[in-house]
């Protein structure tokens, strides 16, 4: 029954959060979505909804804006680039893992987020302050 609970949930997620999104532009909120998932070997299960108020910060850009003066890095939103040539990335910055370890960008033209080490973001914010 665990397999099918799990593989119940999966197949349902993407569902609930296309309509959750639906409901976050109906009520003018910033994002609403399916959150921890948790079940029981029975068959029940129940899901957490999280939410964020227009105008209101995720966790992620919050613990961003708690650390940040800590390892001197630039304000969320900002832009920065790494390599050279064919190597060439631009990223902005986006917020921070919830263990504070690496930095949530998004890299110009590419769909997603990716995560960065800190000492990676502050080279390249560094760099470019220098320049």
């Amino acid at each position: 029954m665990t397999l099918q609970v799990k593989a119940t949930i999966r197949a349902l997620r993407p569902e609930i959060d296309k309509a959750l999104a639906e409901i976050a532009k109906k009520r003018g909120l910033k994002s609403l979505r399916a959150g921890n998932a948790s079940f029981t070997n029975d068959g029940f299960f129940s899901l957490k909804v999280e939410g964020i108020l227009e105008g209101g910060l995720s966790k992620e850009e919050s613990f961003y804006d708690d650390i940040r003066e800590t390892y001197a890095l630039p304000a969320r939103g900002a832009k920065f680039t790494t390599g050279f040539g064919p190597t060439f990335r631009e990223y902005t910055i986006v917020g921070t893992n919830t263990t504070g370890s690496k930095i949530i960008v998004k890299r110009t033209g590419i769909e997603g987020l990716r995560l960065l080490p800190i000492d990676v973001v502050k080279r390249a914010t560094s760099a470019k302050a220098a320049a």
